[in-house]
């Protein structure tokens, strides 16, 4: 049980080390454009509709990790 979990927690943690290389690249990408200023993604406040869909694809995520850890 415990290799499970080990195998889980590694799965995720590069999952995250990807996504976070791609957001990286996106805003320095964006940034250089002159699409954005650094650090406007910090500020971001999205509409109702776009938090609405985050909080659904944010839930969509969740059931999918934890139904993986059943």
């Amino acid at each position: 049980m415990l290799d499970w979990l080990y195998g889980v927690t590694i799965a995720l943690v590069t999952e995250l080390a990807v996504i976070r290389s791609h957001l990286d690249a996106l805003e320095h990408v964006l940034t250089r454009r002159e699409l954005v200023g650094q650090g406007d993604a910090d500020g971001f406040v999205p509409e109702s509709a776009e938090a609405n869909e985050r909080s659904r694809l944010q839930a969509e995520y969740l059931e999918r990790v934890l139904r993986a850890l059943e």
